[in-house]
């Protein structure tokens, strides 16, 4: 895989989020939250609850969202394939709001055993051109 070698993990990093530019258009930034990119953080969400839970990757839940964002389809897509290789369940929301995600993880008949939710960052968009 080309995003493991080539990624500045630590530039994605942020707190507890990851930032990361996912279309071109930003001002001196490159694409750097790429499909490949989302779905090893997926899997390692995964590994990381493991060892928070612990629990089998198979007996993990996980709820994904995701805001109206244009790259928000396919980043999403890549996020439940990087959890669903590892093997757990994955409850696709689709449009959703952040606590609706907090939801997925105390309401009964969910109880997701996590939820990541995939959302535009508050800053502006520079366009160049």
């Amino acid at each position: 895989m080309q995003a493991i070698n080539t990624t500045d993990w630590q530039k994605l990093q942020n707190g507890s989020d990851i930032r990361g530019v996912a279309l071109e258009g930003v001002t001196d930034e490159a694409v750097n939250l790429t499909s490949e990119v989302v779905k090893i953080l997926g899997n390692a969400f995964v590994h990381w609850l493991t060892q928070q839970d612990n629990k089998l990757a198979t007996d993990l839940t996980i709820a994904i969202g995701r805001d109206s964002r244009l790259s928000g389809e396919t980043l999403s897509q890549a996020v439940i394939e990087g959890i669903a290789i590892a093997g757990c369940q994955v409850y696709n929301f689709n449009l959703a709001s952040t606590p609706a995600m907090f939801m997925s993880t105390v309401t009964e008949g969910f109880k997701c055993d996590g939820a990541i939710m995939l959302t535009a960052s508050h800053l502006p968009l520079t366009v160049t051109g």
